[in-house]
């Protein structure tokens, strides 16, 4: 039997008729997946990856915490401030030992596995800032730019699995690392307009700072020791809506990365971008147009 207590605190604070102070905390808790605990339970081992689940895995357990402040400006214009913080431990991650006169070797006639653990553990932090604005009635958008750093000892639940399949040694199992998600820099601005004739038309920008990846650098790489480039996309959306009775049939034309930008989102351990096959899927989409009609009764 396991038990957690999680606690949970929220207070927001009216600073003035158009500010506010607010304060998020608290202690979450998640239970592992079945399959973490329970996958080959007879200890069947064959050639390939073959883990060994652990019924008695602990949940990963996270404190987080948020401070924001928020000011609005002649109800035109509204400016959001959002400090956080996350650390998370119990994470799974499989390690790969060898027994020696282990109860399993008696059992399955093997030496050594693979076993889910609560070895991994997640530290993040990070700013938001967010403006929005309404200059008029046909005119609103907004800007938001995001900060953010995670670091921790495994970026997925086979992280152990795959330093040693590379055949990496690590400096130290419990050396922390910029994980895959570590994007530390994205703004994304919108703007729609309302255009005469029940049309409108949105404008989407986003740009993403370059995420890591293992770069091969010899016996000793430390995972994600390397970075990718910048990705940005441009998208807008025109619509018109059409009354017909008590029906309205809206039309509308979407482009997604409108100037066709090439985006790269994964090289191998080599930096080759999509590896020795050239895979395409080392690329973002490029520009896509959809058409499209929307009726509601």
């Amino acid at each position: 039997i396991k038990h957690q207590i999680s606690p949970r605190v929220g207070i927001a604070l009216p600073i003035s008729d158009d500010s506010e102070f607010r304060i998020n905390y608290g202690y979450f808790f998640q239970l592992p997946q079945f399959d973490y605990l329970y996958t080959n339970a007879d200890y069947t081992v064959v050639q390939g990856f073959t883990p060994i689940g652990d019924p008695d895995l602990e949940p990963a357990k996270t404190i987080a915490i948020e401070v924001g402040f928020k000011k609005s400006f002649n109800e035109k214009y509204l400016l959001d401030v959002t400090i956080f913080q996350k650390d998370v431990s119990n994470l799974i991650d499989v390690n790969t030992y060898i027994h020696q006169g282990h109860y399993l070797e008696e059992i399955s006639g093997i030496s050594g596995l693979t076993q889910y653990l609560n070895v991994a553990k997640s530290y993040s932090m990070g700013m938001e800032l967010l403006f929005k604005f309404i200059p008029t009635e046909k005119l609103n958008g907004y800007l938001s730019y995001t900060y953010m750093h995670a670091e921790g000892t495994a970026s997925s639940d086979v992280q152990q699995f795959e330093t040693l399949q590379q055949q990496y040694n690590l400096p130290n199992k419990a050396i922390s690392y910029d994980l895959s998600w570590d994007q530390r820099h994205t703004i994304i601005g919108n703007i729609e307009y309302t255009m005469p004739y029940s049309s409108r038309i949105n404008l989407i920008y986003r740009y993403n700072s370059p995420l890591p990846y293992t770069k091969d650098r010899g016996i000793i790489t430390v995972p994600n020791n390397a970075r990718l480039n910048a990705t940005s996309s441009t998208d807008i959306v025109l619509d018109k809506v059409f009354s017909v009775r008590s029906t309205e049939i809206k039309l509308y034309v979407q482009t997604m990365n409108l100037f066709n930008t090439r985006n790269i989102l994964w090289k191998d351990r080599h930096s080759i971008i999509g590896g020795s096959l050239s895979d395409p899927s080392a690329y973002d989409q490029q520009r896509r147009v959809t058409l499209g009609v929307n009726i509601a009764y």
